[in-house]
């Protein structure tokens, strides 16, 4: 059978509080799934405390202090390490899935590593993702100012007047460890991993992005990308059942992240009104809601992750009991 793992790098205490309900929802949805969790800094003992009421039966392995030689850590450079993520614990899992950290999982009809092993074959990659464009048509004044701070006033202006888009990938990226990693060796993270320390990176991109660098990087192996899938709307690509298309990348359940705000909220009524969303919260009313470990998790959350529950709550009219 083959062996998956799911792993993510989480930095600053206000994302730690994501990972228990990462591990629940992942775990009850599929028991047999293992998590490395890279964290840096020190695991905050409420979190640690809530890891532990779980009695997962999964390997759940924390990584403390990770990437701890980085002096310059900041939001970006946090999500960009996940694309540079290695432990030797890796070499006991045939897949690894690079996580968001506020998911709450969902189990699907068809598994996830199911879907995502029929959709890397069928793209004949070693990994499953979907391409997005990056359209500079109007430009934003902040992401200009941002351009310019990158590459100087020449070079922004040149690079909106002849580079008006860039491509990246998603940050939900599933690799098969053993074809990937091959060419994805020792040797060439390390040279990633000092330019990221030196600022050296993504040089001529107009728009810094973690999903742009993983682009990049995934391009740099020498892959043909040219078969890649690319997002036409944010729901086509959803649909968890149909692995053997080009436009494939399911939340596989509940993006959190949604619920920030009341605005993200609205914006975002094409995906949470999509079949699968309604599918999801089917699932999570009839099942999650009513777990005593769940509710247990939820109780001493922080407020800013019970905000997020009661948005959700109040655009599907859930009432709690």
């Amino acid at each position: 059978m083959d062996k998956i793992c799911l792993t993510t790098f989480v930095y600053g205490k206000k994302y730690q509080a994501y990972i228990p309900f990462l591990l629940y929802s992942c775990h009850k949805a599929y028991p047999n799934y293992d998590f490395i969790i890279f964290v840096y800094g020190t695991l905050d003992e409420d979190i640690a405390r809530q890891i532990n009421y779980l009695h997962i039966s999964s390997k759940v392995i924390i990584k403390e202090n990770a990437f701890a030689d980085f002096q310059n850590m900041d939001p970006l450079i946090s999500k960009t390490l996940r694309w540079l993520l290695w432990d030797d614990a890796f070499n006991d899992y045939d897949f690894l899935y690079t996580v968001d950290i506020d998911m709450l999982y969902i189990k699907e009809p068809i598994s996830l590593l199911e879907q995502h092993k029929q959709h890397a074959a069928f793209l004949g990659l070693p990994f499953s993702n979907i391409k997005r464009t990056i359209k500079y048509s109007c430009l934003k004044p902040s992401i200009f100012a941002t351009m310019v701070k990158r590459l100087g006033i020449k070079h922004a202006i040149l690079n909106f007047a002849f580079n008006r888009s860039e491509e990246r990938l998603s940050g939900l990226h599933f690799v098969n460890i053993k074809a990937y990693y091959a060419l994805l060796t020792a040797e060439k993270r390390q040279k990633h991993l000092l330019d990221l320390k030196k600022g050296k990176y993504l040089k001529g991109v107009g728009y810094p992005n973690n999903e742009i660098y993983l682009y990049k990087l995934v391009e740099s192996l020498g892959l043909d990308l040219t078969g890649l899938g690319s997002q036409s709307d944010p729901v086509t690509s959803l649909d968890p059942n149909y692995p053997n298309k080009k436009e494939f990348r399911p939340h596989h359940g509940i993006h959190l992240g949604i619920f920030r705000s009341a605005d993200l909220v609205l914006s975002s009524g094409p995906i949470l009104n999509s079949p699968i969303y309604n599918y999801y919260i089917d699932i999570y009313e009839s099942e999650i809601l009513q777990d005593p470990v769940f509710n247990e998790l939820l109780k001493v959350s922080p407020e800013y992750i019970k905000s997020k529950f009661d948005l959700m709550h109040q655009y599907y009219k859930i009432e709690r009991s």
